[in-house]
């Protein structure tokens, strides 16, 4: 199977997983859940650029 259509398969598993964990929340607590993975992702991403 080429890698391409495994990673797509691969997402579309996660893509289920993530819209099973996020069904409780409400559209609010969504968006809040978005703005904290964005502002923990880019601290992380500056903490790796930096150690480099």
């Amino acid at each position: 199977m080429p890698k391409a259509v495994t990673l797509i398969e691969d997402f579309d598993s996660f893509q289920s997983v993530e819209d099973e964990i996020v069904q409780a929340l409400t559209a609010e607590e969504k968006r809040t859940l978005k703005e904290m993975l964005i502002k923990s992702t880019q601290t992380v991403a500056g903490h790796v650029i930096l150690s480099k």
